[in-house]
């Protein structure tokens, strides 16, 4: 009963026809006024005051209310991107805007809201490009402005267009070396129309010489600044030079701009943290065995072997060869000495192999040169003896001095080819002018005199002397050889040869210094330029003659033990030993003859 008293005394509001209608008590004590609230589009007035948020209102209040009409005029609405590179605006023409406010049942609380319709109500005259220009700017568009976007937000109004874009920055770039060589193995390419493959020659080891720039050392470029269209300026990354240390065996120019090798050898770079390391090895570490899959190894420096040698491979260094594993049926070159730590069973070593041949390359280019001038000096002769004579043609003496050459100089030919061949073995160390000389002389020589007219005698006599006055011999030098156990295999070297371990068997040993071989000395032979020392030397009970040892006339024999037959040479002196003998030194004495004595340990 309660609850319907409170119920009748509410008063209550509604919408009818545009007009707010307030029914219940007319007094404020007799009742609960009804709450209305203007919304959207409208103008809410009570008792001629506007009222914007909600308020209470009985039947004695004059409500009045207002649908609104508007004139939106035209604009440009302006976004700009997240990070200012860009601004997009959009062109809105003019608008005539409508609120109709619909009717509503009575209720305590009223909530007067209007229907919104828009209709058009301009042409893109309404603004221009100027104007739009002005507003942009006024948004904090400064930059970038693209104008000719500018018509098309006139002509496409409602769609969002970009019509600035910022100067994006440039960043720069840290200094940086270029390597100008290959690091680590590389694999060999054959042409398809090469004649002859080697298939052990899978690998080339990347080598430079000493002098040769190995990289470049690019400076810093800086960056260039950018803009946003706001007119900010977005600065690029600082900039650095490439940090570079060099470690040995490179330089760095003294323009800064490039890495050069200081010495020959193979070059090698890595990076740590923001630095650069450059160096060149003048020993090269192979890995494992020499086999199928690496193929022959060809080094300018020292060369070490972690491993072994199978058949039918070679290895050729410039400086020392060591290797640690065992090597079989394989053949050896080295510049400089030659360990092998392990067993040497049917290989061909040879040590020192530059000096030796460049003594012989010496004494063939001597003999060349001295023959062309000799050849040159018949030459001349001939055309005296013909000048003498009367008349002659130019054939005449070319076919002449053909035949001249080969009656008197048959040893010619076989002497440019020998010298060519060994110049270019020895072509990293030859000057190329030599080795064009000796190229032509070929060339020459090889047409069977058709071509060596007098003149090109004279030219090629010449060039030959030139070169040998830039040419200058190297001592032989000491390489060694030194092997465990030595087996049906050929040593050769300028210096000593050691077997320090089990012996050597069926083996030939070609050195300039000392033999010292520790135990056993079976089968083969040895021709030495020193003193030769032998563990145990021949086979016992052989009856047949047995290997020979060689030395130098003013070298000694010293053998622990040595059986019959056995021969011993000594300058040109020869002796073979009649009964195995122990602790003996074998030399010559002042007659030339062969005198045994004891060796005393």
């Amino acid at each position: 009963m309660e609850l319907g008293k409170i119920s009748e005394q509410q008063c209550l509001a509604e919408i009818s026809s545009g007009e707010v209608i307030i029914s219940g008590p007319a007094e404020e004590s007799a009742g609960k006024g009804a709450v209305i609230v203007p919304g959207e589009g409208v103008i809410l007035r009570v008792n001629g005051e506007e009222v914007k948020d909600s308020c209470q209102v009985y039947p004695r209040d004059k409500v009045e209310v207002e649908a609104l009409h508007l004139q939106e005029p035209a604009r440009v609405a302006v976004k700009v991107a997240a990070d200012k590179m860009a601004a997009e605006a959009v062109y809105l023409s003019p608008q005539e805007i409508r609120y109709t406010i619909p009717d509503h049942p009575p209720t305590s609380r009223l909530i007067i809201t209007a229907n919104k319709t828009e209709e058009s109500a301009g042409s893109a005259a309404d603004l221009s490009p100027g104007e739009i220009r002005n507003i942009l700017q006024a948004s904090g568009v400064v930059y970038g402005l693209d104008e000719s976007a500018l018509p098309g937000l006139l002509s496409e109004p409602g769609r969002w267009q970009v019509v600035a874009r910022g100067r994006p920055l440039v960043q720069g770039r840290n200094g940086y070396v270029e390597f100008l060589f290959k690091e680590g193995l590389q694999q060999v390419s054959y042409d398809q129309n090469e004649a002859q493959v080697d298939y052990f020659r899978r690998y080339e080891i990347p080598q430079v010489e000493k002098g040769r720039v190995i990289a470049r050392i690019h400076p810093p470029q800086p960056g260039e600044p950018g803009l946003m269209v706001t007119g900010e300026e977005v600065s690029p990354e600082p900039v650095y030079p490439a940090k570079i240390y060099c470690e040995y065996g490179v330089v760095i120019s003294a323009d800064q701009t490039e890495v050069v090798a200081s010495s020959s050898g193979v070059p090698v770079y890595y990076r740590r943290r923001e630095r650069v390391l450059m160096r060149v090895d003048s020993i090269y570490y192979h890995r494992g065995d020499v086999d199928i899959k690496s193929g022959h190894i060809d080094f300018k420096g020292h060369l070490k072997i972690e491993g072994g040698i199978k058949e039918g491979l070679r290895v050729k260094a410039d400086r020392d060869i060591e290797i640690d594993g065992h090597a079989f049926g394989a053949e050896i070159t080295a510049g400089g000495s030659i360990i092998f730590k392990n067993n040497c069973v049917k290989c061909q070593a040879r040590a020192g192999w530059q000096a030796l041949q460049v003594e012989e390359f010496s004494r063939l280019y001597d003999e060349l040169t001295e023959n062309f001038n000799l050849a040159l000096n018949m030459g001349r002769e001939l055309v005296g003896e013909l000048q003498k004579r009367g008349s002659y043609s130019e054939a005449q003496i070319n076919i002449m001095l053909r035949s001249l050459i080969q009656k008197k100089l048959p040893e010619l030919p076989e002497q440019g080819e020998k010298a060519l061949r060994l110049s270019r073995e020895l072509a990293r160390m030859l000057p190329e002018p030599l080795q064009a000389a000796l190229q032509s002389c070929h060339r020459y020589l090889q047409g069977g005199g058709q071509l060596l007219t007098l003149a090109k005698l004279e030219q090629l006599s010449g060039l030959l002397e030139q070169n040998r006055e830039r040419w200058s011999v190297a001592a032989p030098g000491d390489a060694a050889i030194s092997v465990y156990y030595l087996q049906n295999s050929s040593l050769a070297c300028p210096g000593d040869i050691y077997v320090h371990g089990t012996g050597a068997y069926n083996s030939f040993f070609n050195c300039g210094g000392q033999v010292h071989i520790k135990r056993i000395f079976r089968g083969g032979s040895i021709k030495a330029g020193g003193d030769i020392y032998i563990g145990e030397a021949g086979i016992p009970r052989l009856a047949k003659t047995q290997g020979l040892i060689e030395t130098a006339s003013r070298s000694r024999v010293y053998l622990g033990r040595v059986y019959e037959n056995t021969r011993i040479k000594i300058g040109k002196a020869e002796l073979c030993l009649k009964k195995d003998l122990s602790n003996i030194k074998l030399y010559r004495d002042q007659e030339g003859e062969i005198r045994i004595g004891h060796w005393d340990k």
